[in-house]
């Protein structure tokens, strides 16, 4: 990428056919564009290994202006950013010559949710305010398909709900007595997968 000049040639006639030439040497001068471009490394990734390196293939520039959709900004010339939640984000680098001429470039990085569930083994609905309720604890999961269901020692359904929606421990209006009660967990992720889980949790009064 060079500057390049020209020169400007003027010719004028008048009404009798006479001619006369100014030309100006090197008038116009045309510095070069750069051109923006750049790689994300890589451009999707999971959000428990959501850092990604971006590579400069930019060409003609001396400054780096980068935003990466997440509020993080960055001037350096392969840069580094740690994305803090899932979602999709444009990426935008704009590059600037010393005489100012810009280019732009832009890509799109998609950082995943990752399932996540925690199902604890133990509640005490005494109402102290402190593990009153049983429920899931989750992360990418869907509330459409879900299922919660919790059974006494012979079988008995004595909880279903199809939302997010804790146990607090009674059956028909009254509180259940202390004992060891089994539940059932049907949901989906939010790429559509479906899960089971089954287990026991200890009702503590």
């Amino acid at each position: 990428l060079n500057t390049e000049t020209f020169d400007v040639t003027l010719i004028t006639q008048n009404d009798l056919g006479c001619y006369d030439t100014l030309t100006k040497e090197d008038y116009i001068t045309v510095w070069p564009k750069p051109l923006a471009s750049f790689i994300a490394l890589p451009d999707q990734i999971n959000m428990y290994e959501s850092e990604i390196e971006f590579e400069n293939n930019s060409e003609g520039a001396l400054q780096y202006n980068w935003t990466f959709g997440d509020g993080h900004l960055s001037s350096e010339f392969e840069p580094i950013n740690l994305y803090l939640d899932t979602g999709h984000y444009n990426v935008e680098l704009i590059i600037a010559t010393e005489y100012g001429c810009k280019d732009t470039a832009n890509a799109s990085v998609t950082i995943d949710p990752v399932l996540n569930v925690y199902i604890p083994n133990a509640f005490s609905p005494n109402g102290d305010g402190e593990n009153d309720e049983f429920f899931i604890r989750g992360f990418a999961i869907e509330e459409e398909g879900f299922e919660f269901m919790i059974f006494d020692r012979w079988g008995t359904l004595i909880y279903f709900t199809t939302q997010f929606r804790p146990w607090d421990g009674t059956y028909k209006g009254q509180f259940v007595q202390q004992d060891v009660y089994s539940y059932i967990v049907n949901l989906k992720d939010v790429f559509g997968e479906e899960h089971a889980y089954k287990g026991h949790v200890n009702l503590i009064k």
